[in-house]
């Protein structure tokens, strides 16, 4: 699994207008990421990246310390 940053307009959120909002979600690619999203009500994507080797929160990789 990789993790993508995500920033864009919830529309659940300060409705009927929405929030730009970021957050992380956890997908096999940026499709289904990006399908997820619409699933959420989350539209306008503005960016999507893949924050999987620079988030805090991903796996550890096997020559990390712990």
């Amino acid at each position: 699994m990789k993790l993508f940053r995500i920033t864009a307009r919830h529309t659940a959120v300060n409705a009927p207008v929405g929030r730009v909002l970021t957050c992380w979600l956890s997908a096999d690619s940026e499709e289904n990421a990006l399908t997820m999203c619409a699933e959420k009500g989350i539209v306008e994507v503005e960016s999507i990246i893949d924050d999987t080797d620079t988030h805090p929160f991903g796996e550890k990789k096997e020559n990390e310390l712990p």
